[in-house]
């Protein structure tokens, strides 16, 4: 409780107990009270940061506006934390590949920095220290610094590149040698495409990848090529093999993706029943439902990873035959085909068509289409 409390900015917090023990009924019980003063919490009063080297220290100044660490805020571990997390994020996305938290570290001092002065007149600064310790005796403060501490290997601090680049966007689950199989291979913008059925193309692949050859390493780059080919969902599995050559200061990829199945079909059955007979009279249905869906879903339309679906649900409703033998009456079935194109940015495109039996034996078709905005078509 007490660590706790001083993560959270209370550095001179206090936790004791008492407990007393009580016999019933052949059990022991223990109360234990607890007395926490939290005392006075201690916040931020200044913010350095000490980065010798003139790269690194020119990207945390312009970024200084993002800093969790602020005047007034209460020196909290947390913030911390998150500090350290974003400088390091800031470097790795400004090709800084290989440095690590270790070159990094936060100290606070609670003295009082304004009066390091070797100019200051004796009685003056008696007279700024007390001002200082009245100020603080209510408020306490800290001076965080965050330093760069001396590199025990310079290399570390070496800013990297993007290298060679190639991808294999239709790789077999099996593979073990590039020369086992026949491959058509590709070179376009700096990548290269190693096509094994010539599944996708080779264009649209490289629109989803974020690092460039000969570009700084970044690794929100990085991070966000995962996330397009996992988002487009036609691939079960993606493998990215690092190579990095620290002579060069080059970082090489082996991109491999192993396709899923290009066509999906699923039946689904489903079931309902009413048991309230006031719930019956009020939703004016059968108390017996049951439906059946097919789904037939293609995943690469025209080599580019649209997602084709075509769903068809037919259903009926009706009394239970057993209880109600003498006034079985079917309240209405209803067939209906879904028409589905999921494309890049989450475009939708789709059609319904729904045949409804009305309880009067009127059959009626209602239509529903609706197409979201994008770059792509989908025709189906």
């Amino acid at each position: 409780m007490k660590n706790l409390l001083v993560s959270k900015g209370y550095r001179q917090a206090s936790v004791t107990y008492d407990s007393s023990l009580k016999v019933v009924d052949k059990q022991q019980r223990v109360k234990v009270n607890y007395q926490v003063d939290a005392g006075k919490m201690y916040t931020i009063d200044s913010v350095a940061y000490v980065f010798p080297d003139s790269n690194l220290h020119k990207i945390v100044q312009e970024n200084m506006g993002k800093s969790y660490l602020k005047k007034g805020e209460p020196f909290d571990y947390d913030l911390m934390d998150l500090e350290l997390n974003r400088i390091i994020n800031l470097f790795k996305n400004k090709g800084y590949y290989r440095i690590t938290r270790d070159e990094i570290i936060i100290e606070a001092d609670s003295s009082y920095s304004e009066l390091i002065d070797p100019t200051i007149d004796p009685f003056e600064y008696i007279r700024r220290l007390a001002e200082i310790q009245a100020q603080r005796k209510d408020k306490p403060m800290v001076d965080v610094f965050v330093r760069q501490l001396p590199a025990k290997d310079t290399s570390r601090l070496s800013p990297y590149t993007v290298g060679d680049f190639t991808v294999l966007p239709d790789s077999p689950p099996e593979l073990e040698s590039l020369n086992a199989y026949d491959t058509v291979q590709t070179f376009l913008e700096g990548y290269k495409i190693i096509s094994y059925n010539n599944t996708f193309q080779p264009r649209f692949i490289i629109k989803q990848i974020e690092l460039k050859p000969g570009k700084l390493y970044s690794q929100e780059d990085f991070i966000r090529t995962q996330a397009n080919f996992n988002r487009l969902g036609a691939w079960q599995n993606q493998n990215f093999i690092t190579r990095v050559d620290d002579s060069s200061k080059t970082i090489s990829y082996l991109l491999r993706l192993v396709p899923a199945k290009k066509q999906f079909f699923s039946v689904d059955l489903e079931g309902s029943s009413v048991l309230n007979s006031s719930q019956l009279s009020l939703v004016g249905t059968g108390r017996i439902g049951a439906a059946v869906n097919f789904r037939l879903r293609n995943r690469n339309i025209g080599k580019r990873a649209i997602q084709l679906e075509n769903t068809v649900r037919t259903g009926i409703e009706f009394n239970d035959i057993v209880l109600f033998p003498e006034a079985v009456k079917i309240y209405n079935t209803n067939f209906s085909h879904r028409h589905q194109c999921k494309i890049l940015k989450e475009a939708i495109i789709y059609a319904l068509v729904e045949f409804i039996r009305e309880p009067d034996d009127k059959l009626a078709i209602r239509v529903k289409f609706l197409q979201a905005v994008s770059q792509y078509f989908c025709l189906g």
